[in-house]
């Protein structure tokens, strides 16, 4: 089976990491989250450590990352982990996301893996119709 990294997802998508304001990042270890950040370029440029330290990932930032708290705020289920992060960027796409909402939100990154990254996604959404 191939693996369809970000450039093939965006590539297919018709958009680049600029295109992506919001990453909802599958995140069952604390390097997942830096990991999928570099991997999909989505820094602008710095190393993830750098760009999380300075803020950009938190609400009001540049690239609000797992707007949900993710498994390592909720927990890991063993299950729901994934889709939790799924269903997290559909809200936020939809509008629906309560006091968590990125505003003028149009595409999303979304990551999830399976075992020690042995099978994972990323998964380009948008809202524009």
């Amino acid at each position: 089976m191939a693996k369809l990294g970000h450039p093939q997802a965006a590539a297919q998508a018709g958009i680049g990491p600029r295109d992506i304001q919001i990453a909802e990042l599958y995140d069952a270890y604390p390097v997942f989250a830096l990991i999928a950040l570099d991997g999909l370029k989505l820094c602008g440029g710095e190393r993830a450590g750098t760009f999380i330290a300075a803020g950009e990932t938190s609400p009001g930032g540049s690239m609000p990352m797992t707007t949900n708290g993710g498994m390592l705020s909720q927990g890991h289920t063993g299950v729901g982990g994934g889709v939790a992060v799924l269903v997290e960027a559909f809200r936020q796409l939809m509008g629906k996301a309560g006091p968590r909402q990125v505003e003028n939100l149009v595409n999303a990154a979304e990551t999830a893996s399976g075992g020690t990254w042995m099978d994972s996604h990323v998964t380009i959404l948008s809202g524009e119709h």
